[in-house]
């Protein structure tokens, strides 16, 4: 959503979804350029605690804002708040693992 006086509203009887999509910045929700202020609510989001990756708001300059807010029923994907380990041998490691479980 971009441009001056844009606005968007979401149903808040009738949810829709919005999961999944692909962009350089705010991959499922993007406002730009001085649009209003925005309260997205859904039934099914990608996650259900959006980081600046989904959703993605900047004034006129580029500069971040957060001036986006959102109700979030369901989520895609679940998120884990953890250390994320890659293995330097790789896929081969974790088919002798799965392979050891059979």
């Amino acid at each position: 959503m971009t441009g001056g006086e844009a606005t968007i509203e979401f149903d808040s009887i009738n949810l829709c979804n919005i999961y999944l999509n692909l962009a350089s910045k705010g991959c499922d929700f993007f406002k730009a350029n001085g649009c209003p202020p925005a309260n997205i609510v859904v039934d099914t989001f990608t996650v259900l605690y959006p980081q600046r990756y989904h959703i993605a708001t900047t004034n006129d300059w580029g500069y971040q804002m957060d001036d986006v807010s959102w109700e979030i029923d369901h989520a895609v994907l679940e998120q884990y708040n953890t250390d994320l380990f890659a293995s330097p041998t790789g896929m081969i490691t974790i088919l002798v693992y799965l392979l050891t479980k059979l």
